[in-house]
């Protein structure tokens, strides 16, 4: 094999470094750099017409998303990145977790006939997502695995200090299974508020928190995720398309951003 000269490999050199630059500019919002390796992953040998999933098999029109959001898939990608991937409260977490088994929801404190239509209005929304296990209330605590309580100040406040945090309107507490990652228990207590506004987005962001998209950002403000001021009052258009975009299928629980990344490309129209 012929030397190369001096002047080639210099080229050479050149060449590699540009196209370290330009993947890493590229990757900088959709590689997973903190958390752990990238999980190799060749969507090419992953696409699927259909997943099956224990009760329902589902066509790839089914589970394809609109993008109604008026904002590009980039944008999405960065903010199912800062939402889905990460968490609010508890040890820091970079995988999917979500729920894989039929939720069973138990109500107590002192909600009011408003705060349980706003929670039955969402039951209603996340029941039509196509790969959501499914969501129903029972009357036994004892026989739930989502508590989602309404207390007064006094009550609330004790429910804060028991996992340490402070004025806050609504926290969100995981049990996960540790292995899989998938959530296995959620405990949310609600202050009850005089501020009608206040309370229905603290309701609509903790129960969607509950199911997975559990973790605020300061990316976008018409989102209930916004870790500011409560400028929506219920769930947007881009929130939805998060939480469809963490109950498909082919998303699984553990899974790394570098994966959620092409489903997202797949199936997001």
């Amino acid at each position: 094999m012929k030397k190369l000269s001096k002047k080639d490999r210099f080229i050479l050199a050149i060449a590699g470094i540009a196209i370290a630059i330009a993947l890493c500019c590229q990757g900088w919002y959709y590689w997973p750099w903190i958390g752990g390796n990238v999980d190799r992953w060749n969507p090419k040998l992953n696409v699927v017409n259909s997943f099956e999933t224990k009760e329902t098999s589902y066509s790839f029109d089914e589970l394809a998303i609109p993008n109604n959001t008026g904002l590009n898939t980039h944008d999405i990608c960065r903010y199912f990145r800062d939402i889905a991937l990460r968490i609010e409260f508890g040890v820091k977490k970079y995988s999917i977790s979500k729920w894989d088994e039929p939720i069973r929801l138990f109500i107590p404190g002192n909600p009011d006939e408003e705060d349980l239509a706003i929670i039955q209005e969402i039951c209603d929304g996340m029941n039509a997502v196509p790969g959501f296990p499914g969501i129903s209330q029972v009357t036994n605590e004892e026989d739930a695995n989502l508590i989602f309580g309404f207390f007064d100040d006094a009550e609330y406040n004790t429910f804060e200090r028991h996992y340490g945090i402070k004025e806050s309107h609504g926290l969100t507490i995981f049990t996960f299974d540790e292995p899989s990652q998938r959530i296995t228990y959620v405990d949310v207590g609600i202050r009850n508020l005089s501020d009608r506004y206040e309370k229905t987005s603290v309701i609509w962001e903790e129960f969607f928190q509950a199911m997975g998209l559990k973790n605020d950002t300061l990316l976008y403000s018409e989102t209930l995720f916004y870790n500011g001021q409560y400028n929506v009052s219920k769930a947007t258009a881009l929130d939805w398309v998060l939480f469809r975009i963490l109950y498909l299928p082919p998303v699984q629980n553990d899974m790394l951003y570098y994966n959620c990344f092409f489903l997202i490309l797949m199936y997001l129209q």
